[in-house]
Order: structure tokens, then C-alpha cells, then sequence
């Protein structure tokens, strides 16, 4: 039996733009809309550690139940594209999400699925953390999309085309 090792996160985006620095001519200060809605799209990851593989998720809501969803969206990956049985090792941290209906999955797939758990308040031990922060910087900061949608579809565009380099991942977690 085979077996890959996962790091999992989730993360939020916001369509209100967060600003770091506005270049503008002297005398010129730009105009800065902020709608007061809360648009927010909920995204789940897992990278393997010894491969550029990256399994996404995208939600409304981050909760048990997309938790789960985003399980079964692991399981089918790796039925489909291995042929023989394997095993995941899942690293994750201790959020609330993973909870819930989410014990009750975990133990009608404990034949394929483990679970491990990072130290707890230490997000940087994580390299799915580093993928999430990436992709914000590159896609949200300071972004100039009108429609939320537009947003969410260049992060996940940019999630699908950056993959975490395996040496990085090593690296992060001290192997």
C-alpha cells in the first residue's frame, strides 16, 4: 500500500480590497470605494510534501460539513488516480471545522485517511499557511476587480498554477 503526506489549511477571502501602498502623482490622491458588505468566498487546501500536488476547495461557508466535502474531494482524488489502495496522512491544525460531522467521516474512513496534528498557535510550521499567504499578496492586495467573482476566480487561478515546491515544504517542516 502506497501513502501520501498532506498539509491542509483554509483561508477567507474578502472582496474589500486591503491596501498596502497607493502609488499616485503629487497632489493626486486616489479615491478609495469601500462598500461596507462583507463578500467573502472560503477556500480549503492540501498540498503533498513530495510532490507539486495541490488539492483546492472553494466554499461559502467554513464549517464541518465543507470540511467534509472537501474530505471526500481527497478521497476521490487518490481512488482515481491510483489504482491499488492508498494511504493519506493528513496535517492539519486543531480549527474548529475540523469537528463535528467531521469525527463522524473520520471514523468511516480511518482505512485510507490519518490524521496528524500541528503544534498548536503555529501557522508557520504549516506550509499550506505560506501558499495562502502568497496568493493573497500577489491576487488581493490592492486589487482593482469591480465584480467579487472576478476576484475569486484569479485566486484560484493562481492556487491551480502555484504549486508548493516540495524542497520548501521539507524545509518548513524540518524533515
Amino acid at each position: 500500500m502506497g501513502g501520501v503526506v498532506l498539509v491542509e489549511d483554509e483561508t477567507r477571502i474578502e472582496f474589500e480590497a486591503k491596501q498596502d501602498r497607493i502609488w499616485a502623482q503629487k497632489g493626486v490622491y486616489p479615491k478609495l470605494e469601500f462598500t461596507g458588505e462583507h463578500l467573502g468566498r472560503c477556500f480549503y487546501g492540501a498540498s503533498n510534501i513530495f510532490k507539486k500536488e495541490h488539492i483546492i476547495h472553494e466554499a461559502y461557508w467554513m464549517d464541518s460539513k465543507e470540511t467534509v466535502e472537501f474530505l471526500k474531494k481527497i478521497k476521490a482524488h487518490y481512488q482515481r488516480h491510483w489504482k491499488k489502495k492508498i494511504k493519506v496522512l493528513l496535517i492539519w491544525d486543531g480549527s474548529p471545522v475540523h469537528r463535528g460531522e467531521v469525527k463522524e467521516f473520520l471514523k468511516e474512513n480511518h482505512d485510507w485517511l490519518e490524521l496528524t496534528y500541528f503544534p498548536a498557535y503555529s501557522p508557520e510550521e504549516n506550509p499550506q499557511e505560506w501558499m495562502w499567504k502568497d496568493a493573497k499578496k500577489k491576487v488581493c492586495l490592492n486589487h482593482e476587480e469591480d465584480v467579487f467573482e472576478e476576484l475569486v476566480y484569479k485566486f484560484y487561478r493562481f492556487l491551480i498554477s502555484h504549486q508548493l515546491n516540495p524542497t520548501f515544504s521539507l524545509k518548513i517542516l524540518g524533515l
